[in-house]
């Protein structure tokens, strides 16, 4: 994970905790040092490090226990555990990080072996151009009215 992308997930910690409803839209879990070794996908690995599981808004991405329990994602996906890890949800919609090509793919619950609704080029893509960029307005509905998007544009995280 590169230095950008926890300075920003620094800054957003630092922003929530100012926020006193921010528990309703956000939250930012505190990083883990112990990664299982079955969790073998380095660059949610990293992520877990500097935020062990985020709710931000719309999207949330698992914890390391979330993220073991979800798994049945990738049942019937092709090259199962070995290249799909399923990372968490856009709207009860899977996000799976596939290990071979490092994209992020949102998938259909219901349509998994179908081609997804969404790619993203990277987990830095996702996290710096959706998560904490303006593009998570391309990816929730009414973003206007969604506190998530609010909380970014009041905190200048759109550059």
């Amino acid at each position: 994970m590169n230095d950008n992308l926890i300075r920003i997930i620094n800054l957003a910690k630092q922003k929530l905790k100012e926020k006193s409803q921010s528990v309703l839209f956000g939250d930012l879990a505190n990083g883990e040092s112990k990664i299982p070794d079955n969790l073998n996908f380095p660059i949610y690995c990293e992520f877990l490090k500097a935020c062990n599981g985020a709710r931000c808004g719309d999207i949330d991405l698992w914890s390391i226990n979330d993220s073991l329990q979800n798994q049945f994602y990738i049942v019937g996906m092709g090259g199962g555990k070995d290249i799909w890890l399923c990372i968490g949800q856009v709207l009860y919609e899977p996000l799976m990080l596939n290990k071979q090509d490092e994209k992020v793919y949102l998938f259909r619950k219901d349509e998994l072996d179908n081609t997804p609704i969404f790619c993203f080029e990277s987990f830095s893509d996702l996290m710096e151009n959706y998560v904490f960029g303006e593009g998570y307005k391309d990816i929730v509905p009414n973003p206007e009215n969604d506190e998530w998007f609010i909380f970014l544009e009041e905190n200048n995280f759109f550059y």
